[in-house]
């Protein structure tokens, strides 16, 4: 399920990743899907167990280092309830104030070598969305930082 989820196209439904791994055709695909779909899905629980994973493999004798990274994804829809204004990082300055349209994004990395890459890889096991305090009251607000 894991590898019909990377090579998945579009959306990453049940369907789409039973058929990127040719497991549309069996004769139990009904099974696959009733018990996929209805499941009751806990990210922080999964992430726990994707970060042991990478830590057994990747990084198992080696001192584990976590990173943490915020991203905007620029939207523009009124439907967007999460979506706010924010200060880009990457074009403002201290004397110059930038601000961009989207939705703010948090993920948690492990920053481990890999082997065959020769290089220190960022490998993502969490993401979450940081919406304001506007959205959601008792949540951060980029109002409560200074430049």
């Amino acid at each position: 399920m894991l590898v019909g989820a990377i090579l998945a196209p579009s959306e990453r439904t049940v369907t789409s990743l039973l058929r990127v791994t040719r497991l549309a055709r069996e004769r139990y695909f009904v099974n696959f899907h009733r018990v996929l779909s209805r499941a009751v899905w806990s990210s922080r629980a999964a992430s726990r167990l994707l970060l042991g994973h990478l830590i057994e493999t990747i990084a198992p004798s080696g001192p584990v280092v976590l990173d943490i990274d915020d991203t905007i994804e620029r939207r523009r829809s009124s439907r967007i309830v999460a979506k706010d204004i924010y200060r880009d990082l990457v074009r403002s300055s201290h004397g110059h104030f930038v601000k961009v349209s989207g939705l703010r994004w948090i993920s948690l990395t492990l920053l481990a070598p890999v082997p065959w890459a020769g290089r220190i890889w960022a490998l993502s096991f969490l993401t979450a969305l940081a919406p304001l305090r506007a959205v959601w009251p008792g949540a951060w607000s980029p109002a409560q930082e200074v430049y």
